[in-house]
């Protein structure tokens, strides 16, 4: 990750914090069976849910890194953005 963009850089590890404060266990586990995985850090950097959804998060709100990672429709991201913020209020 470049601290070329640190815009960028900040609204992944925003979406970090999303995932894990937000995100409802069920909404995590929803997501990461989307991508065929168990566990939250499961499978290589780029197709980690955790990373996953931090870099489309980011992505999706204009604030893109050039990194390689699994991409994932921004209709889908905000679709669980908008369910977490329902879930916790």
């Amino acid at each position: 990750v470049s601290a070329s963009r640190p815009l960028s850089l900040v609204a992944h590890e925003y979406a970090h914090a999303f995932g894990w404060q937000m995100l409802t266990q069920s909404l995590r586990d929803e997501f990461m069976a989307r991508l065929g995985k168990s566990a939250w850090d499961d499978g290589t950097y780029g197709a980690r849910p955790t990373e996953v959804w931090a870099y489309n998060l980011g992505r999706c709100h204009g604030y893109p890194l050039n990194v390689k990672y699994t991409r994932v429709k921004c209709s889908v991201i905000k679709d669980f953005e908008k369910r977490a913020k329902a879930a916790r209020g």
